[in-house]
């Protein structure tokens, strides 16, 4: 180890001698700012025996040194080209190590950036003499650094990106490339997919995602990569196959490559989607749902991710096609990606494999809306899952904001409104099968009451333009009719989940009574049936949680500013008298709560009639005499 080297590790190390440490720290600083400093870095890189941080250290003054503009001339250029490639030659016969990557992602870097300003026009053979050369390396043993220079390459020069950021560069990099290269590049992930090693079939397949963006798709499209496809994703099995998330994303970002509809439909078939679809429907959730150990530096997302994106890719490709050729053979394909965006969303709880398959959920109920007879079993399995996944499980807690669960049925609840668009029949039926299921049902459950009620409101927002008999119907139902699980005797019986999830049942009834005032003003005499819920443990007697009767207090004022007519013509008393009764005994209600409630009875007493009549008056004394007394009490005592 010579001093100079000495000094480096010094200065990486700023647990060694303060001194040391500074003297090390400022000479490394004065070579790596001198105007020659990187021929010295340059002569040190040729020359072995350098430990990995060393080598790393000169690596990366060089590389600032070429960022630098005008700083090398043109034999310089062609001195540090010869070196590179050297050095990089060099690097499969070393021994592997966290220090080594790190030595062996610099290099690419340097590479990558001397592609970037040096090829094709005064380096025509960088890649045939820094990248292909790695492939016959001492018995493969080049085949990852290979790889790992296309990363780099791809990263830095070629990807959407870098093309963001310097286009021209890329685009003339891209260019010379499918001259010079490219074939001889993609015939190795071919050979590369038909070994039998994984992490460099995951290294082969990671640069197929990269690289079909811009080179011609006969070159990346094969047998033997559509085998493999088919061979990972197309058979059923209870254990994760290996790569699967790395084969996914690549024939993913295949199908996302820019080409008219027409060549898109043909790769559909060549890649015999509608096999693979069927397959994908058929498959179990899989308990090891994890990278495997080849892939998991790849960026890439867990397998169960990755195929929801796949699905959801050859799905809207087909829909693509569907619209622009009006291709029969797109509409089949679109139609067999539905059973496995369904099974996904069924089985799956991650938000981001819901979102990813809605996608494409929702573009196919927009495309079954104009006629909904025609495709009413696959809206009608959609609807099933909607219902399924929306339920609150178990263990789930509503008012627990660090679930994942809330994020998922909010998707859900979108595409149920948008199926109410397409079939609202089809819907209202749906949520009356829930009520009906649970009026029979000895021991009804919270969380399927909440779900009716929930859906239920969906119904009422998309359709309030209109008056449909059906759900009306069901609406009145519900509200004169609550389900028995919401009641006083149940409170108490299970354990905290369900009495959250309880209060959220209550609260989605609430809801529907809101939107329910045309149909409680048509019908009147409904009203106190109605009412009954916010005044008993279901609402503002509820005997252990405060949130719960304060909400209750908050829906009763915006349930009765809508109907205060109805109240001031028929039931002025009756509502009047069970708000007093709370307001004067209850200890439970927050000073807040009680605000409330007389703002409720400003509301009805307020509504102005032709006429006061004594029971108006009389009314207004109940509500103003407690007022006054307690006025007078507080004057007393000061």
């Amino acid at each position: 180890m010579d001093d100079f080297e000495k000094a480096i590790l010094l200065s990486l190390n700023p647990l060694a001698d303060k001194d040391a440490y500074q003297q090390a720290t400022q000479f490394v600083a004065n070579v790596e700012s001198a105007h020659d400093g990187w021929r010295f870095c340059v002569e040190r890189l040729a020359q072995s025996g350098y430990r990995p941080e060393t080598r790393f250290w000169f690596l990366q003054v060089i590389l600032k040194a070429v960022q630098s503009d005008g700083l090398l001339q043109a034999k310089d250029r062609d001195l540090l080209r010869t070196v590179v490639v050297q050095f990089i030659a060099a690097l499969p016969g070393q021994s592997a190590s966290m220090e080594q990557t790190f030595v062996v992602n610099k290099s690419a870097q340097l590479f990558a950036e001397l592609v970037g300003q040096d090829y094709p026009e005064t380096w025509p053979r960088a890649f045939q003499e820094g990248v292909i050369p790695l492939l016959g390396s001492d018995g493969g043993k080049g085949i990852p650094l290979f790889f790992s220079l296309l990363q780099v390459v791809d990263d830095d020069l070629t990807s959407k990106r870098a093309a963001e950021l310097h286009a021209t560069r890329s685009v003339r990099v891209k260019d010379a490339m499918r001259g010079d290269c490219i074939e001889q590049i993609t015939s190795t992930f071919t050979a590369t997919l038909a070994s039998n090693d994984l992490r460099l079939m995951a290294l082969a397949l990671d640069a197929i995602r990269r690289y079909s963006e811009w080179v011609d798709i006969q070159l990346v499209v094969t047998e033997t990569l559509v085998g493999l496809v088919h061979q990972t994703l197309g058979q059923a099995d209870a254990k994760q196959k290996p790569l699967t998330a790395s084969v996914a994303a690549a024939l993913r970002a295949i199908l996302a490559k820019g080409m008219p509809p027409a060549h898109k439909l043909e790769l559909l078939k060549l890649v015999r989607v509608e096999d693979l679809l069927k397959s994908l429907a058929m498959l179990h959730k899989v308990e090891d749902d994890v990278l495997g150990p080849e892939e998991t530096d790849l960026f890439l997302a867990h397998p169960q991710l990755e195929i929801a994106r796949l699905v959801n890719q050859i799905a809207m490709v087909a829909i693509e096609c569907m619209s622009s050729l009006k291709s029969a053979h797109a509409a089949q394909i679109a139609e067999s990606a539905l059973p496995a965006a369904l099974r996904l969303v069924g089985e799956d709880d991650d938000p981001d494999v819901t979102a990813e398959t809605m996608e494409f959920i929702n573009h196919y109920i927009r495309l079954c809306a104009p006629n909904i007879e025609a495709n009413l079993v696959g809206v009608t399995a959609v609807v099933n899952i909607v219902m399924e996944r929306s339920a609150f499980p178990t263990d789930y807690n509503p008012f627990d904001e660090t679930s994942t669960f809330s994020a998922l049925r909010s998707k859900l609840m979108t595409l149920f409104k948008n199926i109410v668009r397409a079939a609202p029949g089809l819907c209202i039926s749906s949520v009356r099968q829930i009520l009906n299921e649970e009026y029979s049902n000895p021991d009804p459950s919270p969380a399927r009451a909440e779900l009716a009620y929930a859906l239920l409101n969906r119904c009422q927002l998309v359709l309030a333009s209109m008056e449909i008999a059906e759900v009306d119907e069901t609406v009145r139902l519900a509200l004169s009719t609550p389900l028995r699980c919401l009641e006083a005797a149940e409170l108490g019986r299970r354990d905290t989940n369900t009495e959250a999830q309880r209060t959220c049942a209550c609260f989605a009834l609430f809801t529907v009574a809101y939107h329910a005032h045309r149909i409680i003003t048509t019908n009147s005499d409904m009203l106190l049936q109605v009412l009954s819920p916010y005044f008993d443990e279901r609402g503002l007697r509820h005997p252990t949680s405060s949130l719960h009767r304060s909400k209750t207090a908050d829906f009763l004022l915006k349930f009765l500013e809508k109907l205060r007519a109805v109240v001031a013509q028929k039931y002025l008393s009756q509502v009047v008298y069970a708000i007093i009764a709370h307001v004067g005994s209850s200890t439970l209600l927050t000073a807040n709560d009680t605000l409330l409630l007389y703002e409720t009875l400003g509301q009805v007493l307020g509504f102005p009639v032709r006429k006061p009549t004594p029971e108006r008056s009389e009314n207004l004394g109940v509500v103003l005499q407690p007022l006054i007394r307690e006025l007078e009490s507080s004057k007393s005592t000061r």
